[in-house]
């Protein structure tokens, strides 16, 4: 696995929540889930523990199909799954850094 390009994928895709929203709140998730999917091409889910699966289990889920426009999957988003997508990559973020420094 790249971690390093894992890790820099997902701490853009948690800059890209961060307050303030310029081009408004739905680019910005889609601009998260654009990152998160990046960082997906750099893991090997066999080398994924089980809290590493269920976020990108979670953040998978919340980017809905693939055929789904990421913009429009973010638009209809309810406030509940918004924390939920920020959880998960908050997760995954800190279990990929801590994979890149090599620290259990």
């Amino acid at each position: 696995m790249d971690m390093l390009h894992c890790s820099g994928n997902l701490h853009d895709a948690q800059v890209a929540l961060m307050l303030p929203h310029p081009e408004g709140e739905a680019k910005s998730i889609a601009d998260a889930f654009w990152r998160c999917s990046e960082a997906f091409r750099d893991l090997n889910d066999d080398e994924l523990d089980d809290s590493a699966k269920a976020y990108v289990a979670t953040i998978r889920e919340l980017m809905g199909p693939g055929d789904t426009p990421l913009v429009d999957r973010a638009s209809a988003m309810s406030v509940d799954e918004q924390y939920e997508l920020r959880d998960a990559v908050d997760g995954l973020a800190h279990w990929a850094d801590l994979k890149f420094r090599e620290i259990d």
